[in-house]
């Protein structure tokens, strides 16, 4: 190995592959049981990894969360928002126009009003790609984080937490606020988990002999809390927290058997979360629709394409980011 934390880019990979293979059921995504046990902890893994490398990456550069510079160039938050809002907006706006003219062909159709261009960047539930919703929230969570951590340092991360929490019984997790910041509210917890985990040494305590038994508890737990009969709050929390164990056991396996056939993904989930998005409708609503091709082939291609074409966009953007085109639309994908 080379220093870097394979177990968390295998979660990222592993969290990423979920995600994409959840958006391929797009025929029977309802009550569809492997749907229902990836977003029964697929987001809080996210958000977890998410909380993981705020600390990890801080720790190897050396500099406190509250003493970085969040603003300016090569300020913290600054980077954050080059990285989440630009692509957030620009990527919108792209489908907004498209999504507007063809209605019929859309999951979420949209008009060309200028309130319900406005409405779905303010509110991130609305827009025009649902699963862009992630990207606002996680930099409202990074500003909290980052301010906390100024003003709070050493108790920044329990007073997030215990507001996350506070905020999850009070509300749930709410749908319709600006920038989603009640959502955001909601995944704090999770984040918090995230870099608490880092700072505890607790990884390197998982060894792969306990990691194996681990991932076998956790998988059971996993399918039991899909098939309990009334979901509770407690319950998801639970699920979410078990699904985040079993991933981990997961990237200690991984990683410690030498494995290889996700590395090629590695560095290039963002850009597959971003993009997925494009080739999967294709591959649904046009030849489902279109074509009436069978959903097991559609959800095939789906998934494949979904994953590998925004692979290989990604591997152009970075052989081309530095001429005018490249430079363009590696802004407009947080590269």
């Amino acid at each position: 190995m080379d220093g870097k934390n394979y177990t968390i880019y295998f979660m990222q990979t592993f969290g990423i592959l979920l995600v994409v293979l959840g958006h391929s059921f797009y025929q029977t995504k309802d009550g569809n049981v492997v749907v229902e046990w990836i977003y029964s902890f697929h987001m809080p893994l996210f958000m977890f990894v998410s909380g993981y490398l705020l600390d990890y990456t801080s720790r190897l550069k050396g500099i406190a969360l509250g003493s970085m510079r969040l603003w300016g160039r090569g300020g913290f938050l600054t980077r954050k928002a080059r990285r989440l809002l630009v692509p957030y907006v620009a990527i919108s706006s792209a489908v907004f126009i498209p999504k507007a003219f063809f209605p019929a062909l859309a999951a979420r159709p949209v008009s060309l009003a200028p309130g319900d261009y406005l409405s779905m960047l303010i509110y991130p539930y609305d827009n025009v790609i649902g699963s862009f919703w992630f990207m606002p929230t996680i930099f409202i969570i990074f500003v909290a984080a980052a301010y906390a951590a100024r003003v709070l340092p050493g108790r920044s991360l329990p007073l997030l937490a215990y507001a996350s929490l506070a905020a999850d019984a009070l509300f749930g997790l709410c749908r319709t606020s600006p920038l989603n910041v009640l959502g955001a509210a909601y995944y704090m917890a999770y984040v918090a988990l995230g870099f608490w985990f880092s700072r505890s040494g607790l990884e390197k305590a998982l060894s792969p002999k306990a990691a194996a038994a681990v991932a076998v508890a956790t998988a059971g737990l996993s399918v039991a809390f899909v098939a309990a009969p009334q979901p509770r709050a407690w319950l998801e929390v639970a699920a979410a927290a078990n699904g985040i164990l079993m991933s981990l056991a997961l990237g200690k396996l991984y990683v410690a058997a030498r494995l290889r056939f996700l590395n090629h993904l590695y560095g290039a989930t963002f850009t597959i979360y971003l993009l997925s998005w494009f080739p999967q409708v294709a591959s649904q609503q046009l030849l489902l629709s279109v074509a009436n091709v069978p959903w097991p082939v559609t959800t095939a291609l789906a998934f494949a394409t979904g994953v590998y074409a925004p692979l290989a966009a990604y591997r152009w953007l970075l052989a081309h980011k530095h001429g005018r085109l490249g430079r363009l639309l590696a802004l407009a994908t947080g590269l």
